[in-house]
């Protein structure tokens, strides 16, 4: 038999690690609520060795500083949690084409995963497919808009990301998928002054 309980669901880290990356690559500044830190640890040390600054106000809001994005340490790995996740792989990649530095990604969970930087190659990224889980990203590079098609939930908010920073207009397609990942993800962007929009 069962009986009731009161259960909170817990914020969602990746979530949290994309804002905290879409304002380091733009070099603002945003105040991030509802974090635990717990959840954040492997993903703002990785975020660090970037050098993306950060600190913490009354335990839960995570605040993103205006930094100079250089890699401090070459290879970044996807593990199995509490490890780097393989949800923040595409993200991470989009952040590695802003920072100074040669980075290698491995993500060794998905075959598909890192099929999706022929997109950002195309809008101008310097990134060198080893093999279906490794890809060299050499930064920073300057990104130019494109028309650009979005395969997955990760791989699609990621190219959002790419978007922010791309010099130009994009056009990023099937949003309903980014939408599976990212609850009024193209809102919240706006709120934080992005030119974006949904289309009709």
């Amino acid at each position: 038999k069962l009986h009731s309980v009161e259960h909170k669901v817990r914020p969602d880290h990746i979530e949290v690690g994309t804002f905290a990356i879409a304002s380091a690559i733009t070099g603002g500044q945003v105040d991030i609520e509802d974090a635990l830190p717990q959840d954040l640890k492997i993903i703002l040390a990785y975020l660090s060795r970037m050098g993306v600054k950060y600190s913490w106000k009354k335990d839960t809001v995570l605040t993103i500083k205006p930094s100079r994005l250089k890699a401090e340490q070459g290879v970044f790995k996807t593990r199995t949690w509490p490890g780097f996740p393989t949800d923040m792989m595409s993200q991470f990649i989009v952040l590695a084409t802003q920072s100074e530095g040669t980075v290698l990604c491995h993500d060794w969970m998905y075959e598909s995963r890192m099929y999706f930087v022929d997109r950002l190659i195309k809008m101008g990224a310097n990134i060198f497919l080893a093999d279906p889980h490794i890809v060299i990203v050499i930064g920073p590079s300057k990104l130019h808009g494109d028309l650009i098609p979005s395969a997955d939930i990760r791989a699609g908010g990621a190219l959002v990301l790419a978007a922010l920073v791309a010099k130009g207009e994009s056009i990023v397609e099937h949003a309903e998928v980014i939408d599976r990942g990212y609850e009024s993800f193209d809102q919240k962007l706006a709120s934080l002054g992005a030119n974006i929009r949904r289309g009709e």
